[in-house]
């Protein structure tokens, strides 16, 4: 469902388009629209749908015109004393043209013009004419309409400058003298005439356009043109060399391509057909035919045919594993490309970026067509694409012309069999092995591997039927599997047994340990110097292992082949390994909360050596994506217990990582497993709060709530104390504080009464943010200064980090800026060391606070923009909402408010949709200081008054104390401005801050 206001009004929903019947229903949904996400009173409401007196029923008419909007699709929620509109950016086409439109001007500002073009035209395109056209909008919400008009005339003109950086000069001079017939006192407009008619060799009509501009301005206003006319005009004159278009941004020539084969034999006609290539090629064949081989030969021969560089991936199509998304690769060539951004929108980008550039692009081991489609760039860009299936639809849609691969013919694959092996004779291997590559080259190592076994020597011993490559219907697929029989016959019974339980490990990777696990051997080196040799594995990483997608594929249907008993017992050594080791690994990085996971087992089999705490974080780092691939196993094979032990085990490392979405998914296991109501209850409390950091404050105290009374029925103080802290922070988020502070009251009282240290250092630091938040900063020093000294006595970086962080925060607030930042700069490094990236990413918002404070802009951004990768990394959208904010704040400091104005809207908007009060306060504060800014008092009012709003409601005195300033400079009535500048200033006083040092 969407709204639509950009244009007529409309409400669309599954392909249909709607409106209200009744006029005064259009207006209100409008009115609302106008203003989504914050409350309209009842009064103001009122007073637009009936200017001359509302009836006696007008409370029962506007019930009634809110119950037929929702009956449409709109979801309008009842607030105290009012309505309000709750959309977000896809659901309401105002809240995506700024979104849009503010991408695209940031990409402008950072030089990437096409981009910019692209996110600004979209933006443009939203459009359908007048806010709300044919609507007859009440005074109340002209002025919103007004400057939404006024944000669309900007859009316009800035994606004109974005055209121009494209060097579009012609386009741009014949498509403005339109937009000027329009609004023909927009100077900005005649500018960018100026511009593109010099840059494109008429400089005679340049300098004729601004004399038309000097007329029509003195004739309609009696004004000069405004000085960036002026100087461009000068400019222009002086034929001045830096109107010239700028030389264009180096850009990024990747070549991704791996490695081409060392020896590469015949396939003189499909590389014919690859030369002639134009567009889309796809090279399809059966397994192990030698796709990818020639794919890369191929490509590495042609590289001085792509000058601006190759990206390849592998699309895992065909493997045990998931496919690849197409999400996912288009991450990861546009980081090749070095563009980052939003995740919406990435196949945009993609082709906008790889618009004019002759690269060649490599998708390997496809799936389906409808993989690779939102890969394909077009234009300028060739595509190589390798699949087991034909890709029909490719060649029938797309265009893509078909290379197909069959076996090697037998001179090819005897030169390949005899280059390979140095032995000449062959010829009959080669006939055994059916002339596939990957069998030629399995059965070739065999030979080099065994001393005295020769080619003719396995062609005999294979001769009785074993590789039964092609049956009479020209199946191939079981070459492969037959080839690697061999090979596996060839190994010690015991590396051949490890060989076959590797299948039943759920990773892309395992280090040496869990191969002697999986075994049930004591020494893991035997093993894998066997699977080594024998080139069923390869060593990724010293101690790492893992195999080729079509070898562990192979790997997994010999381990689900093994008996059930040999199966259960090589998962269940498995999992009591690695639950023992990640329980180790914790309690050597981690040892001040060893007191609060689970208890663990001593595995029966080898252990994981780890003994520092450097090895024990390296070691969790790299088997974070098996644990949690372990843990689903678990779940799936009935073992709850490792579940759960797994779950309350890595919670910390999880959090400290910033893997909030696996700390989800890690934690719903253990919810589902948990067999007793201890372990339920710790395993509601970790998803709970996962839920936390990624913004799903209601979802999370519901668990929370659960968690609670479950240690309470349980009598764990302990763990009652953890449930209150957590669901103390989530109410904190929700603007809640005085219920925040009574639940942190209650967990201190527990810490304290159990011994607790860590986590009475814990809720000090959450006492000391209600306090924070309240302005009372003395007591909120206080309760982080007594926090630190536990923290650094029990060791704990986190709680170390954070209470640097708060303190720092205090100081700012102050005014006393060089004890801030020298307690962020603790702050970052305890973090850093730490690798705890959610705190690195908060001490990095602040950093960018106290730079924009001291005016030093370019450090601000820099600050900023590593926190916004800290954030989109993590996926704290709490976190990145209020970094935007804090850009946002940067903009207007730095003299851009209408850059700001833009920022905080979409801010806001992000921040409304996620509830979290402090940032949607902020975002409030700043959009009506930009508005302020830029001669808009009336609007500016609204949003001070919404800040004061939340202000009130969540206690937040000091912003109280600003959104009452602000108000008293914009509101029309002498009385009320004398009224709230003196309570501005008795608040102030009150907090002992100086109105001149905020912000």
């Amino acid at each position: 469902m969407e709204v639509r206001i950009l244009g007529a009004l409309e409400i669309r929903s599954g392909g249909l388009v709607l409106s209200p019947k009744r006029r005064l229903a259009r207006i209100l949904l409008g009115m609302l629209a106008l203003r989504a996400n914050m409350p309209v009173s009842a009064e103001v409401i009122a007073e637009a749908l009936w200017p001359e007196g509302s009836p006696q029923s007008a409370a029962a008419n506007l019930r009634s015109y809110v119950a037929e909007l929702r009956k449409l699709g709109p979801q309008i929620d009842a607030v105290r004393g009012g309505y309000l509109l709750r959309a977000g950016i896809g659901e309401l086409d105002a809240l995506t043209f700024a979104a849009l439109a503010a991408e695209g001007r940031q990409c402008l500002a950072t030089g990437a013009a096409g981009l910019a073009a692209d996110r600004l035209t979209r933006a443009s395109g939203l459009w359908r004419g007048p806010v709300l056209a044919g609507l007859d909008l009440p005074e109340a919400v002209t002025a919103d309409a007004r400057l939404l008009e006024d944000r669309r005339q900007d859009t316009i003109e800035d994606a004109m400058s974005a055209r121009l950086a494209l060097g579009l000069h012609a386009e741009v001079a014949s498509e403005v003298p339109s937009l000027i017939s329009v609004t023909p006192l927009r100077e900005r407009l005649w500018c960018l005439l100026m511009l593109s008619l010099y840059r494109s060799g008429r400089q005679a009509e340049a300098l004729d356009a601004y004399q038309r501009l000097y007329r029509l301005l003195g004739t309609e206003l009696g004004v000069a043109p405004g000085a960036p006319a002026q100087e461009l005009h000068a400019q222009i004159l002086a034929a001045d060399p830096a109107l010239r278009l700028p030389a264009p941004v180096p850009v990024s020539k990747p070549w991704q391509l791996p490695p081409a084969p060392s020896t590469f034999t015949g396939r003189d006609e499909e590389l014919s057909m690859l030369d002639d290539m134009v567009g889309i090629a796809v090279i399809s064949g059966t397994a192990g035919v030698g796709k990818t081989a020639l794919a890369l030969h191929w490509a590495h021969q042609a590289r001085d045919l792509y000058p601006d560089g190759c990206l390849y991936a592998d699309l895992r199509g065909y493997g045990p594993g998931d496919p690849a998304e197409p999400a996912e690769v288009l991450e990861d060539f546009l980081a090749a490309l070095g563009i980052g951004g939003p995740a919406a929108g990435l196949a945009g980008r993609y082709r906008t970026e790889l618009a004019g550039r002759r690269m060649l692009v490599v998708l390997d081991n496809a799936y389906c067509a409808e993989q690779v489609r939102p890969l394909l760039p077009g234009g300028s860009c060739e595509v190589l694409v390798t699949s087991r299936d034909t890709l029909a639809g490719l060649v029938a849609r797309d265009g893509a012309s078909r290379v197909e691969l069959d076996l090697l013919p037998e001179p090819d694959a005897v030169a390949l069999l005899a280059e390979l092996t140095g032995d000449p004779g062959a010829a009959l291997l080669a006939g055994r092995c059916a002339r596939l590559p990957l069998a030629l080259r399995i059965a070739a190592e065999l030979v080099v591997s065994e001393p005295g076994l020769t080619a003719a020597g396995l062609a005999a011993e294979l001769a009785g039927g074993r590789l039964d490559v092609l049956d009479a219907g020209g199946d191939a697929g079981t070459a492969v599997r037959s080839v690697l029989s061999w090979s596996e016959r060839h190994l010690p019974d015991r590396t051949a047994r490890a060989f076959r339980l590797i299948g039943l490990h759920p990773g892309r990777t395992l280090d040496q340990y869990a191969i002697a696990a999986l075994a049930g051997e004591p020494a893991p080196r035997p093993l894998t110097s066997g699977l080594l040799r024998a080139h069923l594995v390869g060593e990724v990483a010293p101690g790492r292992y893992a195999c080729h997608d079509l070898l562990r594929e192979y790997a997994a249907e010999l381990g689900a082949a093994e008996p059930e008993p040999v199966r259960h017992a090589a998962l269940a050594r498995l999992l009591d390994q690695q639950v023992h080791a990640a329980s180790a690994a914790m309690d050597l990085a981690y040892p001040h909360e060893a007191h609060t996971r689970p208890k663990v087992s001593e595995p029966a089999t080898v252990r994981v050596p780890l003994t520092t705490a450097e090895s024990a974080i390296a070691w969790l780092d790299t088997e974070l994506p098996n644990l949690v691939a372990l843990a689903r196993l678990a779940a799936q094979s009935g073992w709850p217990a490792h579940v759960t032990a797994l779950s309350g085990t890595l919670h910390r490392h999880l959090h400290t990582r910033a893997r909030y979405a696996d700390m989800l998914t890690v934690h719903t296991l253990a919810v589902t497993a948990a067999t007793d109501p201890a372990a339920r209850a710790a395993a509601l409390h970790d998803r709970g709060m996962a839920l936390i950091r990624l913004g799903q404050y209601p979802e999370a105290i519901t668990d929370l709530d659960h968690s609670l009374t479950i240690h309470i029925g349980l009598d764990s103080p302990a763990g009652e104390c953890q449930a209150l802290q957590a669901l103390g922070t989530a109410r904190h988020h929700l603007g809640q504080l005085t219920t925040a502070l009574g639940l942190f009251t209650r967990a201190l009282a527990l810490s304290r009464a159990i011994g607790d240290r860590t986590a009475e250092g814990r809720t000090l630091g959450n006492i000391g943010l209600i306090h924070e938040w309240q302005g009372e900063w003395p007591e909120a020093l206080g309760c982080y200064h007594r926090a630190l000294v536990i923290h650094r006595a029990a060791g704990c970086p986190a709680g170390q980090g954070d209470t640097l962080n708060n303190i720092a925060i205090c100081h700012r607030q102050t005014g006393d800026y060089p004890a801030a930042i020298r307690y962020l700069g603790k702050a970052l490094t305890v973090y850093r060391a730490a690798g705890d990236r959610g705190g690195e990413g908060a001490a990095l918002n602040n950093l960018g606070l106290a730079a924009i404070r001291e005016h030093a802009w370019d450090s601000a951004r820099g600050y900023l923009d590593q926190a916004l990768t800290v954030h989109r990394e993590t996926g704290s959208r709490p976190a990145e909402v209020e970094t935007l904010n804090i850009r946002a704040l940067l903009a207007l400091r730095s003299g851009h408010p209408a850059r700001a104005a833009e920022e905080f809207g979409t801010a806001l908007s992000l921040a409304i949709a996620l509830g979290v009060q402090g940032s949607v306060m902020n975002a409030h504060y700043g959009l009506a200081r930009a508005l302020e800014a830029l001669g808009n008092p009336a609007a500016a009012l609204v949003h001070y008054e919404a800040a004061l709003n939340t202000a009130r409601r969540t206690c937040a005195r000091s912003t109280r104390a600003d959104a009452l300033a602000g108000a008293s400079r914009c509101t029309p009535d002498p009385a009320e401005q004398s009224a709230l500048h003196a309570e501005s200033l008795a608040l102030y006083q009150e907090l002992g801050i100086s109105p001149e040092d905020r912000f």
